[in-house]
């Protein structure tokens, strides 16, 4: 094998190692980095891997159909209509 080869083996499980630790802090972040805001799924039906999903996803009808029901571009008719509920 040549010392060329070597290198090139030695890249991929490097590569390899890091990508190892890399989705290891993502699913087990560290205190310091974990994020504990809420999370709110809004106009899609497909679900993804939120840490904690229990205690940090909203998921709400009326979020899905925001645009319909409350929003406007005037901002006192958007109002309105949240007074309306």
């Amino acid at each position: 094998m040549s010392e060329d080869e070597r290198y090139e083996i030695s890249i991929q499980n490097d590569a390899a190692e890091t990508q190892k630790k890399l989705y290891e802090k993502i699913l087990h972040p560290d205190a310091l980095y974990e994020n504990t805001g809420k999370v709110y799924r809004i106009g899609t039906f497909l679900s993804y891997y939120i840490v904690q999903n229990k205690k940090r996803l909203y998921n709400d009808s009326l979020l899905f159909n925001f645009d319909d029901y409350i929003y406007d571009s005037d901002s006192s008719k958007s109002l309105g209509n949240l007074k309306k509920l």
